[in-house]
């Protein structure tokens, strides 16, 4: 949601274009986490399960993570539009896929020190 936020914030003006490179590295991160499993099907890993309320932070630091958590699903979908929308998003390749030329995801792009 962060990145979501940070992008649409760019967007809108309400903050300095040159913080859309943040939005770009969070949309990055969290691609990280994104896997084709052997069913065709998009993973996504890493995903915070729903909390309570705790006044401890080790609660909210020690959460379990799960995949493809609804939790974490819509809040990438949200991201996914933003960033799509925008022209900020990467790309998320299937098996075998490769990226655009020039896209965050690109080996040129990789290679030359850009993520």
């Amino acid at each position: 949601m962060y990145t979501f936020t940070i992008s649409r914030a760019v967007e809108r003006g309400h903050v300095d274009a040159s913080y859309k490179a943040n939005a770009t590295r969070g949309y990055q991160g969290v691609l990280q986490k994104a896997s084709i499993g052997s069913d065709g099907h998009t993973n996504i890993s890493d995903i915070c399960i729903g909390t309570n309320v705790d006044d401890v932070v080790s609660f909210y630091f020690n959460r379990p993570r799960a995949t493809n958590d609804f939790h974490g699903l819509g809040a990438f979908l949200i991201m996914n539009e933003q960033l799509t929308r925008t022209g900020t998003a990467g790309f998320l390749p299937g098996p075998g896929a490769q990226a655009p030329a020039g896209s965050p995801s690109s080996p040129q792009a990789t290679s030359s020190g850009a993520k």
